[in-house]
């Protein structure tokens, strides 16, 4: 995880560094935390120039040459996931801050629970834009991953698994339907279903829902039992209308 501070003022950075490393010490995240300091906007503009990435940025509003708002425009160009806090010693750029889809806004002085609610506001975001894959070992005896929101649906056929994806067919070597059932079960809650023997399927996937097949957007056919039809019909709404389904 890369992290970059900006601030004009040499006081207000290091307390910026201050309260980050302790963010990451007090709440245990994973190690491997980068953070960059920049006492000038010009110099961050010349790293997003380079292509330098990363995740979260900490950014004061009001800095002389180049604003934190202008700054955080050159990163949304450049990286659309990167997660923005403003900083300012004024309310009165907080709509413009909140238009660029900054994640928080702190006003000086802001105190050290306050900046805490806001990185983990950003850590929060950052885990749920990020996307969980799933281990695919092919018959080659290589091993590939693939993106569980990818996943359209997968069959098991004889004693082999197809993992049907928007980039491709995966056949899979050693893990059974029950236990990928459980994986994406545990990494997308909800998401995926087994409407008929054989089968799981992504609910975002499905065209139709009819009384004796299930079609997918790709125009394959599921066969589905009669008396399933009005409970997989029901989990299917529930998903669609954004409230999760429960397990058939």
């Amino acid at each position: 995880m890369r992290i970059v501070l900006c601030d004009d003022q040499v006081g207000h950075l290091k307390r910026m560094r201050s309260l980050t490393d302790e963010y990451f010490t007090i709440r245990q995240l994973p190690e491997g935390v980068e953070v960059k300091e920049f006492p000038s906007s010009q110099e961050l503009l010349g790293e997003i120039g380079n292509g330098m990435p990363f995740d979260i940025a900490i950014l004061d509003v009001c800095m002389p040459e180049t604003s934190g708002l202008e700054i955080a425009r050159k990163i949304r160009i450049a990286n659309e996931k990167c997660q923005i806090i403003f900083i300012s010693s004024s309310r009165e750029y907080a709509v413009d801050a909140f238009t660029l889809n900054a994640v928080h806004y702190l006003v000086k002085p802001y105190s050290q629970d306050e900046f805490r609610v806001a990185m983990d506001r950003a850590i929060g975001q950052m885990e749920r834009s990020e996307g969980h894959r799933i281990v695919i070992h092919l018959p080659s005896g290589a091993v590939t991953s693939v993106d569980v929101s990818q996943i359209q649906y997968i069959e098991s056929i004889g004693y082999k698994r197809f993992v049907h994806a928007l980039d491709g067919v995966f056949e899979e070597t050693k893990t059974t339907l029950s236990k990928f059932f459980d994986i994406l079960e545990n990494l997308s809650p909800g998401l995926f279903i087994q409407p008929y023997r054989g089968y799981i399927v992504n609910l975002d996937a499905i065209r139709t829902v009819n009384p004796d097949k299930i079609i997918m957007s790709d125009g394959f056919e599921i066969i589905i039992k009669r008396g399933d039809f009005r409970k997989i019909r029901d989990v299917y709404f529930s998903w669609a209308f954004g409230k999760k389904g429960g397990d058939l």
